[in-house]
């Protein structure tokens, strides 16, 4: 059984563009009212500006033979997400990652 929870109807899902740009300007957080954000194509780590008490569930290259994850309370793993990063794209040349940010139940 995988660590990282199947979403379910009920799980709250807002993909905001301003999200990955905006993110210090909107407050360092999840999007307004939403309980999780699903993020793409985020070439800067916007995650490290998210101020609060969120858990992320972070992998690059999903679904092939490199795939990584990790998950965790992101105030305890956004350090070893970013040195992940940042050796897989040094290695690859680049790096496709997807996070989900969930918030407090």
């Amino acid at each position: 059984e995988s660590d990282i929870p199947t979403l379910q109807d009920q799980d709250t899902l807002t993909l905001r563009c301003e999200f990955t740009p905006n993110c210090e300007e909107a407050g360092g957080g999840l999007p307004h009212k939403s309980e999780s954000a699903v993020v793409m194509l985020d070439g800067d780590g916007a995650f490290k500006a998210v101020a609060e008490d969120v858990d992320i569930y972070w992998g690059a290259y999903i679904g092939t033979e490199d795939e990584i994850l990790m998950s965790g309370k992101l105030r305890d793993v956004v350090d070893d997400i970013e040195r992940l990063r940042n050796v897989a794209r040094s290695q690859k040349g680049w790096i496709m990652d997807t996070y989900l940010l969930k918030g407090p139940e």
